[in-house]
């Protein structure tokens, strides 16, 4: 006596009915894989999916077809509303979140990279003050140094020349915010990828929770680095101010 010869795909053993060698749905739903043809005969129904099937003329558009029609079926009944549009909003959405604190960071980035740009390259003429001088507050003007020209009343000091320490952690400032501009363009380009192979991959609640997790941690580790940016501007800018030198007034001026 023979034993009854298991059906070959999950779409016979729905329907109940015999696996033929030529059957349409064998390839692409497996037996260990029930509830993705489930899910489309209650959308879809059968014997439109199998016509839809076998309309297609390459056996990869078969398989792609396949896999969106039980993408498409998961999602709508999860939700009978919106469906798989309701996951994709959701993405563009963080997508949209990911561009706008792009944005912002590089505006804030820029506030570092912009007062290095305006710094004179040359000392200006030793009997021209400029206006910015006395522009600048108090605490900026002890990083200025007399020269033994006479100056006009109202300033009586004037920019100093940078010199080559000076010119290089100037350089090595802006290297470094050039470098997180570098990395903030990088996390742009890893979260346009990661959103392209969702939207080609076959949706899991976990690929969900993952794509949050990993935003979550590209912004703590985002915040993290411009922290630690200011405080390193800040501890230079201290160092410079301190190394910063104010020889007397002659005693001409003085009277």
């Amino acid at each position: 006596m023979t034993s009854r010869r298991p059906p070959l795909c999950a779409a016979c053993k729905c329907l109940r009915r015999k696996c033929t060698s030529d059957c349409a749905f064998a390839p692409y739903f497996p037996l260990d894989n029930p509830a993705k043809f489930t899910n489309v005969h209650k959308v879809y129904g059968a014997c439109n999916v199998a016509k839809l099937l076998n309309e297609l003329g390459t056996e990869s558009q078969r398989n792609e077809a396949a896999g969106s029609l039980a993408y498409e079926a998961e999602f709508r009944l999860l939700d009978p509303v919106h469906g798989c549009v309701g996951y994709v909003a959701l993405l563009q959405q963080k997508l949209k979140q990911v561009h706008h604190d792009l944005e912002c960071a590089k505006k804030e980035l820029f506030t570092y990279i912009a007062p290095f740009e305006m710094l004179p390259q040359q000392q200006p003429q030793q009997n021209f003050v400029p206006s910015v001088c006395r522009m600048m507050p108090s605490h900026l003007q002890q990083m200025m140094i007399p020269t033994g020209v006479p100056l006009p009343r109202q300033n009586q000091l004037v920019i100093r020349e940078p010199n080559l320490q000076e010119q290089q952690h100037q350089q090595q400032q802006i290297l470094e915010v050039q470098q997180l501009l570098a990395m903030a363009a990088g996390m742009e380009q890893e979260m346009l990828r990661a959103y392209e192979q969702t939207q080609m991959q076959h949706p899991q609640q976990q690929q969900e929770q993952e794509l949050l997790r990993a935003y979550e941690q590209q912004q703590l580790q985002h915040q993290q680095q411009l922290q630690q940016q200011e405080g390193h501007d800040l501890v230079r800018l201290d160092n410079v101010f301190d190394d910063a030198q104010v020889p007397p007034l002659s005693p001409v001026l003085m009277k």
